[in-house]
């Protein structure tokens, strides 16, 4: 009786013993993540240049805080002036890292035929996209022609229109959007 049941513990550690190498041998790695996060965007930046005079105008939206728990750091008014014309480029940058800023303009522009860049206003102003992914307008660059004096917003939104894109602004993701206060006098 000793005997077997030495045996039956011998034989016992054997299986837990061969149970826990096979654990051993299980792949603990887990598998990647694929990396197709949406575009990372702090800064927000609109370059004018007045056509009459070459006057070169910069204005931000800069929201370091991602998760929005902080108000945005920069975030100007668009003073334009009336009656004028203005050509506009969209300068979009990942500034989380002042180390390594990140232009996205680059990666949205890879990607033109997934984007598309709208404009709407309250002010006396039309705003033409003037850059195109061959056959719908994308909105980096665009060409801007003020009224009268007026006051306003300037509502700019970036939208994902991945093999829906049309040339309109819907339908679509919203990858930012960003209302600006702007002023033409």
């Amino acid at each position: 009786m000793k005997k077997m049941l030495s045996n039956a513990v011998v034989y016992c550690s054997l299986i837990f013993a061969a149970f826990g190498f096979l654990q051993s041998c299980k792949e603990t790695t887990k598998a990647p993540v694929p990396d197709n996060k949406e575009e990372q965007i702090t800064t927000v930046k609109l370059e004018f240049y007045d056509t009459a005079n070459g006057q070169i105008l910069n204005y931000y939206f800069r929201d370091f805080d991602i998760n929005g728990t902080n108000p945005p750091s920069q975030w100007d008014t668009i003073r334009l002036a009336a009656n004028s014309t203005y050509t506009a480029n969209l300068r979009l940058l990942n500034e989380s890292d002042p180390n390594s800023i990140i232009n996205v303009t680059g990666e949205i522009l890879s990607e033109e035929k997934s984007h598309i860049i709208c404009y709407s206003t309250t002010t006396m102003a039309v705003i033409i996209r003037t850059d195109t992914d061959g056959q719908f307008p994308v909105g980096i660059a665009t060409k801007w022609f003020t009224g009268l004096t007026s006051t306003g917003n300037l509502k700019l939104t970036l939208k994902h229109q991945d093999g829906i894109k049309d040339g309109k602004c819907e339908p679509g993701t919203i990858d930012i959007e960003v209302s600006f206060p702007c002023i033409i006098k």
